[in-house]
């Protein structure tokens, strides 16, 4: 009897370790939110990464963000040149869990979710080519 407390003591340890919630649970965790761009990393297959960890945002200006709202409607948002907003909205879905299709008028974008948390997206953006692009974006 002993071990068999042993036993189920180990083991809800080990399954409340495993599920710490700063694990990538792509399946689970929401994309509906506002996002902002922290970091973009550009790399070659095998070659050097170069990380530019610069917000694209003008200085004096609300920070720009994406918003993906519910029922699949998504705001992209951008402050240019004098704080001018900048508001772009269309549709976006999610399939197979780690693919993001966002749709504005005829252009459609396709990325490849890599991880996903309650406060952090990355994607791979495939439309650069060779050159790999990982944007990771942070939940405000």
């Amino acid at each position: 009897m002993k071990r068999l407390i042993v036993l189920f003591f180990s083991l809800g340890i080990l399954q409340s370790c495993s599920k710490d919630g700063n694990e990538s649970d792509i399946t689970n965790a929401s994309i509906e939110g506002k996002w902002t761009l922290e970091k973009t990393s550009f790399s070659s297959d095998g070659g050097k990464t170069f990380v530019d960890e610069l917000a694209t945002n003008t200085a004096g200006c609300d920070k720009n963000y994406i918003e993906f709202a519910s029922k699949g409607v998504f705001y992209r948002v951008f402050y240019g040149d004098k704080c001018i907003l900048d508001k772009t909205t269309g549709t976006w879905e999610k399939y197979l869990d780690n693919v993001l299709v966002m749709k504005t008028g005829g252009s459609i974008n396709e990325v490849d979710i890599i991880s996903l948390t309650n406060t952090t997206l990355k994607i791979n953006d495939p439309d650069f080519g060779i050159i790999i692009v990982v944007k990771t974006f942070k939940r405000i």
